[in-house]
């Protein structure tokens, strides 16, 4: 029988950094589809390192809790 996971808070900052990931990403491309501004770079770029970084806490950390 598989053991279910606890919901601690580390589960809830992981999925929390992971949206805000998305949304930035969404929000990156979206400005540099309207604006043609390189900053949108700026954001596509932070919302991936956001990403990758809540994918971490979820799989090392937050996996072995």
């Amino acid at each position: 029988m598989a053991r279910k996971a606890k919901l601690t808070p580390v589960f809830y900052f992981a999925l929390v950094l992971e949206l805000l990931g998305l949304a930035a990403i969404g929000g990156g491309i979206g400005v540099e589809v309207v604006m043609k501004a390189h900053f949108g770079f700026v954001f596509i770029s932070v919302g991936s390192l956001a990403m990758g970084l809540g994918g971490i806490i979820w799989g090392k950390v937050a996996r072995r809790m």
